[in-house]
């Protein structure tokens, strides 16, 4: 519901538009680290997100 209510977008391919790639508990670094890679794509965690909101900024990378 956060990310509905400011506006963020969700999709489930990278792309030069995608600022921030959220991963679960079960990611596989190897993918993620092509992301970050190729798009130079931040990698935050659904925590960091909720920290963040908490925060009411974001908060310093990397939050894995």
């Amino acid at each position: 519901m956060v990310l509905k209510n400011s506006n963020a977008e969700s999709t489930c391919l990278l792309s030069d538009s995608v600022t921030h790639c959220i991963v679960g508990k079960n990611y596989v670094e190897a993918d993620v680290s092509a992301a970050r890679e190729l798009y130079d794509v931040t990698t935050v965690t659904p925590e960091w997100i909720r920290m963040s909101v908490l925060c009411n900024k974001l908060l310093p990378y990397p939050f894995i």
